[in-house]
Order: C-alpha cells, then structure tokens, then sequence
C-alpha cells in the first residue's frame, strides 16, 4: 500500500488528512518523469517507475478541475499536476510542449501560453505536426483561449527539423485565461450558461435556473452512463481476447463443458441478484438439481448457478398434462420435417406403466388437484391414481426416443380404455408424419386383451367389407401395425413358469421333459466339486437358482441361466459323469438333465434371435446379429415356431401358458415385420430396437431423480417427466438396473422453444354444464359456531386472511375498515394471546368472521364434488358467490369481495389436500359424509402395508 504522505514539497496536506484524495503516479514514463520533475522532491529521482507507483501519492490540491471527469473521483489519463507546486517546479511552456514530444520556441516574457482551439486550420502536411517546432509571435501581454482559424501553417521541407509559423494577428471575441492542459488541446465544448449569452446562474430566471440545474444534473449523469458503457464495451473486449487465445483448448470440451465454463466467467464477477443465465445454463442446472438436491445446495456455494425457484420456474412453461397434447404434437411435427430420410421416420410406440404413490397436490396455476385418475381434459375421476401409463415412439432405424403423452391410472383400468388410449396416441404420433410399425408392450393381462380387442376389431373390419383378412396386425388409419411383446419379459415369463412345473417339448423329432430340478441340482454339483477358481459356471448364484432367493424381475438372472454355457455343460453331463468313477455324484443326477440342457440353449438362441444388436455376425453367436435377406434367422425362426407350438407345462388343468402363446406371437410379427422393412428399403433390422429398455431406462432415471424414490407421486412423476424431456435425458443408465443401455442418441426434439416462448394456459369453460347441475348442500343450522375454542380459531385465520389481502389491495384503508374490526371481540381471546412486540397481528369484524364460518361450512359440504374436477376453485367461486351477497364487502378502488372467497378458498383448498394425504399415508379414520375422505380410507386399510389406524374425530380443516 501508498504512503498517505504527498510527495511535493512544501505541500501542507497531512498524513491523517483523509478529506483530500491522493493520486498514485501514473505508469506512463513521460508522464510520471514530469510528475516527479514537478513535485521537487529528489528521493524519487533514483527510484524506478514501479517503485513510485507502489510507494508514493501526490493530493488532490495540486490538479486542476479540468484533470477530473463530471462525476468521477479518478483523475483523466494524461493528467499533469499545475497548482500548489514549488517555485522551482514552476509549470513552462517547454515542459508542457515536452508531453506532445515536441520544441517549442517561445519569447521568454511568456509565462503562460494559450488554449487554442485549431479545428479551421489549413495545415500543407499534417503528418508531423506534433514533431514540429511552433514558432510564435508574442505580441499579446497575455494568452488567452483563442479559437485560431483561418491561419496559414507553412512547414519546411525536412520533416524532422519543420517549423510551424503561426502569426497571432487575429482577434477573438470569446476569450478566458485558462491554463493549458495537454488533453483539453482540441476542447471546444462551451458552457451551458455560454451558449444562452448569459455569465452568471442568478441573473437567470426561476424556470430557466430550474431547467439550468436539471440540465446539469442530466449531463453528469450522462456522463457517468458514458463511461460506465466503455467500461462494460472494454470487458467485453477483454472476454473476447481471451476466448480467442482459449479457444483452442476449449474446443477440445464438450458442448456442456464449454457452457459452464462461459458462464461462469461471465457470472463470478456479478452479485448473486445481478446474474442473469440463459435457457441453456438453467437447463444443465436443472439436470444437477434434479439429480440431488444437497449436492446442488453444495455445489451452489462454489459456483455461480441459478436458485431454486428460476429453475423450476423452467418446468411450468411446459404444458405437458395427461392425454394427448396437441401443442406438444404440433412442435414435434417440426422436429419430424427436419429428417431427410423417409426411412428414418418409421418406429415403434412402446407404452408401461410404472407405479406412483397415492396423493394429491394442488397446483394453483392450473387450477388443477394432481394425484387423481386423469385420462386428459375433463375425462378425470374421484379415483386415487397410483399407476401411470407412459407412451414412447422409438426409432426403427433412426437412434432416437421421445415420450409423447402419459396418463394416470389406477389397478382396475380394463382393456376397452387401454385399446382406445393406443389408438388415439398411435393417430397422433403418425399426424406429425411418423410412420409407427409396430407396438411393445409387456405381457400383462391387460395390454394383451387390448391387443387382442384391436386384432378384434381389424378382422371384423375387413368381415363387414367383404375383403379378404390377409393383415397381421391390426390397422390404424390405412397402416398395419404389428403388435410385438417385450422379449425381456418372455424369457423371464419362461422361467418362472419353469421354477413350478415341469415342460414337455419336442426338439429334433423328440420328445423331451425339462425341470429345474435339473438346474438346481447341476448348480449344487457344480458348487460343491469347486475347490476355488475352477466353477464351470461362476455367474450363477444362490439368487439364480433358488425360488425362495431368486429375483423373479431381473431379467440378467434369467438369461445367465438359459445361457450357452450352462446348456452346453449340462446336455455333456450325463456322458462326463457316465466316465468317472465316483458313483455317489453319478446318481444325484437324473439321465433327463440333458433335456434341460437342450431346452437351455434353444433359449439362448432364441433370446438372441429376437434381441440382437451386431450388425456383422460374431463367431458363435450369429443369431445375436443384425437380420438381413440372407441371414440365419429365417431358418431358426422357422424350426422354433415348431418347439415353441409343442411346448406344454405340466399343470392341472392343462391350460396354455401366455409366455408360450406370447413367444409365438412376437416371432411371427417379427418376422413379418422383418420382411416389410427390408422390402422397403432397409439394408438391415437391428432387433434391439423392438424391445421396451427405453422406456424402462426413463422410469429408472424419474426414480432416481433427487433421492432414490421407487414409488413416486402424481406430482413429482409430471416435475421429473418434463425435466427429463427437456434436459434430453442427461441421466445416464442405471448401473445393476432391469435392462441393458438403450443405444438411443437422445430424444427427437427436447421442447425447449416451450422455455423461450411463453404458452398461455388453454382458456377452458370454467362453468360447463356438469358443474351447473351440481346441487350444493347448505349449512343447517346458523353457521357461527357456538363453541368458544373453535369460534377463536376461525377468528384467528379470518386474521390471517386478511393480512393476506392487506397485501393484494396494497394496504387499502377502504378494505381494511369494511373487513377489521377497532373494538376487541371475546372472539379474538387467541389472536391477543398471540400478539407479541412488533407483531400487527389483524382483528376481524363481525361480518368477516361470519362470511368465512359461511364458507368454511360450505366447503366441507360440497368441495368433495369439485376437488377432482378441472378448474375446481374457479367453478366453485362461482357457484358459492350466488349463495353470499357481494354487498357486504364493497370498496370503490378493489374487487374485495371476489379477493376475500379466492383468498379463504386457497387456504381450505391445501387444508383439505393435506388432510387427506394424511389419510392416505397414515391411515386417520374420521366419520363423515365427504365422499373423497370416505375413499382415502378405503384405499389405505386395502393397500397400505402398516395397519396402525390414528383414530381421530371431525378434523377441521383450520
């Protein structure tokens, strides 16, 4: 740090003098010598230029008022020190010529020389004007501020030793002693009081001093505007010249990479209230906060991210709600006029569901309680939804996944919903000119009979037109689409019905039993004999192999068992163990394990059949390839249809089983879907791309979103969904999840334009027929309470109803004496017991506390019918407003009337949410005739797992 001490000497400012700014010397060695040459002080002759700008100041009172910018403390660059000097440091005209590099001939009865403005000069050669020696006459006894026009400047031939003669015979009107300031040279700005030919501010006029001192305020203040935009236009420049010197190793980053790094140099420097992010920096942060909430808290203190709110503020511009979204459909159709090729436009419409936690949220902007069955629109039931049913269209030959719609369900959805549901979405997906090829489901008894339905109705189709049937699939708007079951699930279906009963099958013209008896036994032998390290089939576990240990879902057990190796050893095992010697092992194992061995690897096979991703065959596993004209499958295909058809479990009834049945459905689809598309144009089918892991990768990513939440709720199943949508799926594949990595590039379109452009909510009826034949029930008896505990209460959140609308009607005086009361009540015994210092808790009148005892009552009565409904708070303001007079809140300036019924409506509305998710969750009993509480408690004492009842009595909702 500086001395505090001015270097000049003689100078009478102090050390502890902090009044009088001081200014460090300037780095400029010209500068800075006639700033040292100036202040007499010989310590600073020996030191360098550094050393001087470190260690020494020079105060304010040796700098003109020209040295300074309007506004500014810091002094303007190239400023020289002319007041308060030493008599020997006196400023001369060679020392002030000397800043301009030049020699100055003068008459030495000159003290000063002049400010002269040279804008009308006629100069021969300009070149070297700065280098030139000015000669003058020195006529005039002192030098005044001229403005020196019309003169002839005449410079000799030799540019180095030219001489500017410039003759002072013209008079100016307008001339001030003003010392010279190398800078102010070319100044020609005059004064506002100047320019109206008037010398003094009093000899103004009122209105034009008035408009005298706003000007000057308005020029300081643009000034400092200017200077702030250089200094914002100079780090720009800077950022620039770095990015272009990074710009090499930055290229070497990812997209990602790059964009953080951008916008942390650009946001580090700014206050956490003056940072502004773009879409994309609040999308990644959206990701990282989606992915844990602590570590974005933590992450947040290091680097420059946006908050909580800005991010999820993201996530309501999309408006993807249940059912089919026309404005999601119409901006995919965009997406899908950008591919080139028609053949990557075919794909395939998977749809699951995956299961959610019953309850209910409110979200005020839509006006809509999320947790109920919603198939889209009005089409909404007082059902609790705990399952939702998600549609994907995939890629044929085009890597790419895009989840389209979702709707939320419950168990008891039958298949003449579902069979309807597939049709509206597959209409949809081919409106934006995708061509769907197929459907993926799993084999649930539900998506099966809507298949079927489909099937169904195709073939009565073509009965009633006298055309002759000849499709496979079922036809939806003039397009056969082939109905596939996910080969995942059919080689976990084989195994489990394995695990409990015995297959007869026929495989190369013979008759064969399997059992997992075999198996198990193989496994046991296999273990024991082991002395470490030399397992025939080390990835087989106790998990594999044991009902009571087995993990019937995962679908990687199922396949380590059907695989190579293990049917391999165990169709030799027979013959191995017929070599050795040690009889004691040769009995354990029965003469059929060989059957369990061929039926082992006509599994494998098959599984690989249907499952592959290899576009050239691999040695050995040339089934796992790529279907082609001339590929191995179509004979397999054809000799497992055969083993497939003689399958049959050994059961009471002797019923067939869906795996089996299922199995011969989806190889006969693929087969004819295999030769439409070569047909087509395709060179060749990777089967990979017909299964469900997509989506199965999506429902893990919406697990995993923030903590590890196997069963979501309603609401934050939609929050992770759009997230996920709109990041394109940065999540990345679970590891040890249920399915391999889906190979997808990334989604088709990831909806960001909802982010840049703001969508307005669909202006739906608020009052349609349904809710004017809605019959409300009325209070009984009067509606103020009589008990003194509970009329206190309800006065008490009056109170708090009306802070809230203190705030909306900006403390209106009008609103607030219609509403408060000045006299204490002996209904305000709690709101004085809560009163506390600084606390302006609110008194309600009368007339307030009877118009909420009103609505409350009415509330419990009739909200049970609304609280499912679209636009429930809307539509019930307006049926409860015909049963309450407006007159009794009237205020000239406010709607006080409609802002008290939304503002108490909004406070029942989450009471009354919160009480039953509280039902839901814990199980509270309470004998009443709301029909939505009476349904929580039914389906709690049905699904919950804890039976612990909380028995309470009539809970109020405040």
């Amino acid at each position: 740090m500086p001395s505090n001490r001015c270097m000049v000497i003689g100078c009478d400012t102090t050390h502890d003098n902090k009044s009088i700014l001081r200014h460090r010397f300037p780095k400029n060695k010209e500068t800075c010598d006639i700033w040292v040459e100036r202040t007499g002080n010989n310590k600073l002759l020996n030191k360098t230029i550094q050393q001087i700008f470190q260690s020494y100041v020079m105060c304010d009172k040796h700098f003109d008022d020209s040295c300074k910018s309007p506004g500014f403390k810091k002094l303007v660059v190239g400023s020289i020190p002319t007041l308060n000097l030493p008599d020997s440091c006196n400023m001369s005209v060679s020392e002030t010529a000397d800043t301009f590099d030049s020699t100055a001939v003068m008459d030495n009865d000159a003290p000063i020389y002049e400010y002269c403005n040279m804008t009308d000069m006629s100069v021969t050669e300009t070149s070297d004007l700065l280098n030139s020696t000015p000669v003058m006459d020195n006529d005039a006894s002192t030098y005044e501020y001229c403005n020196i026009s019309d003169m002839s400047v005449t410079e000799t031939p030799d540019p180095s030793t030219s001489t500017i003669v410039i003759h002072n015979d013209v008079t100016t009107p307008n001339c001030r002693e003003i010392p010279m300031k190398p800078k102010n040279l070319f100044n020609n700005a005059k004064g506002t009081l100047e320019e109206i030919n008037t010398t003094r501010v009093n000899a103004l006029t009122p209105r034009k001093s008035l408009l005298y001192h706003a000007s000057q305020r308005y020029r300081q203040r643009n000034s400092v505007l200017r200077q702030r935009s250089l200094n914002v236009k100079q780090r720009i420049l800077k950022a620039e010249r770095y990015m272009q010197t990074n710009i090499k190793s930055m290229d070497k980053l990812n997209t990602f990479t790059q964009n953080f790094i951008q916008s942390q140099i650009r946001m580090q420097a700014q206050k956490p209230r003056g940072r502004r992010f773009t879409t994309d920096d609040k999308v990644f942060a959206l990701s990282l906060y989606k992915q844990s909430g602590k570590a974005y808290k933590v992450l947040s203190k290091m680097f420059a991210l946006p908050s909580r709110k800005c991010i999820l503020d993201l996530l309501k511009k999309i408006p993807f709600e249940a059912g089919i979204n026309k404005r999601i459909f119409e901006h995919l159709k965009t997406a899908v006029r950008k591919i080139k090729h028609k053949l990557d436009r075919y794909c395939s419409v998977i749809f699951d569901e995956v299961s959610l936690s019953a309850s209910l949220q409110y979200l005020e902007q839509y006006d809509k309680v999320i947790g109920f069955k919603d198939f889209g629109g009005q089409n909404r039931s007082s059902d609790f939804a705990d399952k939702a049913l998600v549609f994907m269209v995939r890629g044929s030959r085009k890597k790419f996944k895009q989840p389209v719609a979702f709707y939320l369900t419950n168990g008891n959805m039958n298949s003449s919903n579902l069979s309807i549901i597939i049709k509206e979405v597959i209409k949809a997906v081919q409106s934006t000119g995708l061509k769907v090829v197929s459907t993926i489901c799993d084999q649930a008894p539900t998506n099966v009979a809507a298949i079927n339905r489909l099937l169904k109705e195709t073939n009565e189709k073509y009965a009633t037109e006298d055309k002759e049937g000849r499709r496979f699939g079922f036809e939806i708007g003039t397009q056969e689409i082939i109905p596939l079951y996910d080969v995942p699930h059919l080689l976990k279906g084989l195994r489990n019905n394995l695990v409990s009963k015995d297959l007869n099958f026929t495989y190369d013209d013979k008759q064969m039993i399997a059992s997992w008896k075999h198996v198990i036994e193989f496994y046991e032998l296999d273990k024991n004999q082991s002395t470490g390290g030399d397992r025939l089939a080390p990835k087989l576990t106790d998990n594999h192999i044991y009902p009571q240990k087995m993990k019937k879902m995962k679908v990687s057990c199922a396949a380590q068992v059907f695989s190579q190796r293990v049917g391999a050893i165990m169709k030799r095992l027979p013959v191995l163990l017929n070599t050795s010697n040690n009889q004691s092992v040769e009995k354990k194992v029965q003469s059929t394990v060989e059957d369990t061995g061929h039926l082992c690897l006509f599994i494998d096979n098959l599984f690989d059949s249907a499952n592959g991703n290899a576009i050239k065959p691999v040695a050995g596993k040339e089934l796992r390839s790529a279907v082609t004209l001339n590929s191995v499958h179509w004979d397999f295909w054809r000799k497992a249809l055969i083993v497939l058809q003689s399958m049959q479990y050994e059961t009471k009834t002797r019923k067939v089983i869906p795996s089996v049945v299922n199995w011969i459905k989806t190889i006969k689809g693929l087969q004819v879907l295999c030769k439409r598309l070569l047909n087509d144009g395709f060179k060749y089918v990777l089967l990979r791309n017909f299964n469900q892991d997509p989506i199965e990768n999506f429902f893990g990513s919406i697990r995993s979103h923030g903590v590890r939440n196997i069963k979501p709720t309603c609401a934050n199943f939609i929050t992770s969904f759009k997230a996920l949508v709109i990041n394109n799926f940065t999540s990345n594949h679970s590891f040890g999840s249920n399915c391999e990595n889906d190979d997808c590039d990334g989604a088709l379109d990831n909806l960001k334009e909802f982010i840049f452009n703001d969508i307005p909510i669909d202006d739906t009826n608020l009052v349609d027929d349904e809710f004017n034949s809605i019959t409300l029930k009325t209070p009984v008896q009067e509606f103020r309470p009589y008990h003194i505990l509970n009329s206190n209460s309800r006065a008490y959140v009056t109170g708090w109803v009306i802070k809230k609308i203190k705030k909306l009607t900006k403390n209106c005086n009008c609103c607030m004496k219609i509403i408060t009361s000045d006299q204490i009540l002996k209904e305000h015994m709690v709101i004085e017991t809560r009163q506390y210092d600084n606390c302006n808790l609110s008194y309600p009148n009368d007339v307030a506390m009877d118009i909420f005892n009103y609505l409350i009552e009415m509330f419990n009565l009739n909200f049970d019918k609304f609280v499912y409904k679209c636009n429930s708070k809307a539509s019930y303001n307006y049926l409860i407003s015909y049963f309450i007079p407006p007159n009794y809140f009237t205020c000239p300036e406010h709607d006080l009337f409609n802002i008290f019924l939304k503002t108490a409506t909004n406070l029942l509305i989450y009471s009354y949410i919160t009480h039953i998710n509280r039902i839901l969750t814990k199980g509270e009993k309470s004998v009443t005739s709301d029909q939505i509480k009476n349904n929580a408690m039914v389906y709690h004492d049905k699904y919950a797992k804890k039976k612990n009842v909380l028995l309470r009595q009539n809970v109020n909702y405040v």
